[in-house]
């Protein structure tokens, strides 16, 4: 489990030479892979693997396992926009929607290509910043940002059973 930086590229290599997850992780003398992403802008909660049954499970849509994201926009969110999010926004609904003036936090089980940018841009919100909380019912906790470690077999059966 890794707290990705923003400004890391999730691959394990990059054509532009740009920092990658796998930069952080020169510790780890196993080949890993990225389950999943997060965008070049987003921080949070990325966990790497050399189990594809185990990646397959957590990223296929089937599984619907929730991922919690902590959301800051450019300006306050109003009920509407609060309604319309809780809608899904042109996706499928979320399952949580929680607001605090101009911050959210918001549950996904669906993970399209910038999904949580995309819902709030489409009620007219701009992301300040975008940070993956949990996985299922794992949770960076104390993790500092660029911090990684290995995950229990415990947390590995808690992410499979939020499916």
């Amino acid at each position: 489990m890794l707290n990705k930086p923003a400004g890391v590229v999730t691959t394990c290599d990059d054509q532009f030479g740009r920092k990658t997850v796998m930069d952080l992780l020169y510790e780890i003398t196993e080949r890993v892979y990225p389950v999943g992403r997060l965008d070049y802008d987003t921080e949070g909660l990325l966990i790497l693997t050399n189990d594809g049954e185990f990646a397959k499970k957590v990223t296929h849509p089937s599984s619907e396992i929730p991922k919690t994201y902590a959301v800051t926009t450019n300006k306050t969110i109003t009920p509407q926009q609060h309604m319309l999010l809780r809608g899904g926004a042109g996706f499928k609904p979320p399952r949580e929607v929680r607001i605090l003036q101009n911050t959210a936090v918001i549950t996904i089980t669906e993970g399209k290509n910038r999904q949580v940018r995309k819902m709030f841009e489409s009620v007219g919100l701009r992301i300040t910043h975008l940070k993956r909380i949990a996985i299922g019912s794992l949770t960076l906790g104390d993790l500092g940002t660029g911090e990684w470690r290995h995950l229990s077999l415990n947390s590995v059966s808690q992410i499979l059973r939020s499916t």
